[in-house]
C-alpha cells in the first residue's frame, strides 16, 4: 500500500514504527530517544536524520518536547521507546522545553 511504502522508505518513520510506543502520558528523555535511534540507525545501514528532523517528526506524531522536573531532564511527551519501562509522568511535573 502507499502507506507502507512511505513508512519503508523513512527511516525516522520505520524507528518509530518499530522501536517506541505513542502515548499522550508518556515520556522520554531526550538523550535516550537520540541514542536509541543512532544505535537504530547503525543497525540498519541508515544515515541517522539531523536532530532537528526528529523533532519535527516528533512534532508531527503529535508529541511536545518538555521538561521533567522530577527526572530532572529534557525530553518528549506522548512517546516512550519500547522495552524499557514505559515511563508515564503527571502532567503536573512536566514543563515545556526540550
Amino acid at each position: 500500500t502507499g502507506l507502507a511504502y512511505r513508512v519503508s522508505q523513512d527511516p525516522l518513520a520505520r524507528f518509530v514504527e518499530e522501536c517506541c510506543v505513542l502515548g499522550a502520558r508518556l515520556w522520554v528523555s531526550t538523550a535516550g530517544l537520540l541514542d536509541d535511534y543512532r544505535e537504530w540507525c547503525d543497525e540498519h545501514g541508515e544515515e541517522s536524520a539531523r536532530v532537528d528532523a526528529l523533532a519535527r517528526k516528533l512534532r508531527d506524531l503529535g508529541c511536545e518536547p518538555q521538561k521533567n522536573s522530577r527526572r530532572g531532564g529534557r525530553g518528549w511527551r506522548g512517546i516512550a521507546l519500547r522495552g524499557s519501562h514505559l515511563m508515564a509522568v503527571p502532567p503536573r511535573n512536566l514543563s515545556k522545553g526540550t
